[in-house]
């Protein structure tokens, strides 16, 4: 099964963003596990409201930007990784989600989501960061 590819600038460092062509001029789709981890990251850095016509959609990991990034915060953004994927992406199984800061970069709070792509039983991971006031 393919779909369109929406590419992200600001998640995987392209020049481009929204739709694109492949080499034949032709929108371009992607795999079923390009997919999955395509629609995972709109959904992270999509805030609730965003959409009009869908304006429950999205992941509340915005409302982490301004928290001390410590243990509560990071059991704050496994909660909602967990929940907007059990409301959003019914396709994956969730291995595990873990959050952590390092002492260097104490206003990064890292996630690292571990999936199962269940038509596929293919294991992926997805790693994003978020700023938050520090520690």
């Amino acid at each position: 099964m393919s779909a369109f590819s929406f590419q992200f600038e600001q998640l995987n460092g392209k020049s481009t963003s929204g739709l694109t062509l492949d080499s034949n001029g032709r929108l371009e789709t992607s795999q079923e596990q390009s997919s999955v981890k395509n629609a995972l990251k709109m959904i992270f850095y999509t805030r609730p409201g965003e959409r009009v016509m869908n304006p429950e959609y999205g992941c509340d990991l915005f409302k982490l930007i301004y928290e001390p990034n410590d243990g509560a915060t990071e059991g704050m953004a496994i909660y909602y990784v967990k929940s907007a994927i059990q409301k959003w992406e019914p396709r994956i199984e969730i291995i595990e989600c873990d959050a952590y800061h390092k002492k260097e970069s104490p206003h990064i709070l890292d996630i690292v989501l571990t999936y199962k792509i269940k038509s596929l039983g293919v294991k992926d991971q997805l790693q994003l960061s978020i700023q938050t006031q520090g520690s």
